[in-house]
């Protein structure tokens, strides 16, 4: 039985120091900028969030759908995650405008060597395609603009 017992106090000495190691999630009061303020780190799927000096990756908008979880790198932070599910959403919208454009202009293309002996219609749909490409690109900026503020609102706690 003294056995029992003594083995069951080394696994629980070591349960207790496993968890107290620093490859766990860091808490509240050990954070400070160098090892959790967040930055953007541009890629070419999308903009990525990273952590700390050492830029570990925390999540991703991405360009062609991104998503939700993205939130999870401003947990703590209710007003830096509104403003980053905002940013989500309007990239959303971004990348269904560009997908539509570029379908449109592709369908423009396939019209055009289809039926070369009418290309009235095909210019129009070209143009709509362009248009609908051109109206995406100040919303995939907005929505940059969005995770920038939710970057800094995050940030702010550092600032204290």
């Amino acid at each position: 039985m003294r056995c029992l017992n003594a083995a069951g106090a080394a696994l629980l000495a070591l349960a207790l120091a496993l968890s107290a190691s620093p490859a766990r999630a860091q808490t509240r009061a050990d954070c400070d900028y160098a090892t959790c303020a967040l930055r953007i780190a541009p890629r070419l799927s999308g903009l990525d969030i990273v952590r700390g000096d050492i830029g570990a990756r925390a999540g991703s908008l991405g360009f062609l759908w991104p998503s939700a979880s993205l939130t999870r790198a401003f947990d703590g932070d209710v007003e830096a995650q509104r403003v980053a599910r905002a940013s989500v959403r309007r990239r959303r919208m971004a990348a269904a405008l560009t997908d539509a454009g570029a379908l449109i202009l592709a369908a423009a293309l396939v019209r055009t060597v289809t039926v070369p002996s009418d290309r009235t219609p095909s210019a129009v749909l070209g143009a709509v395609g362009a248009a609908t490409l051109a109206v995406s690109i100040p919303v995939q900026f907005a929505a940059d603009e969005q995770l920038s503020r939710a970057v800094h609102a995050f940030n702010r706690r550092f600032a204290r």
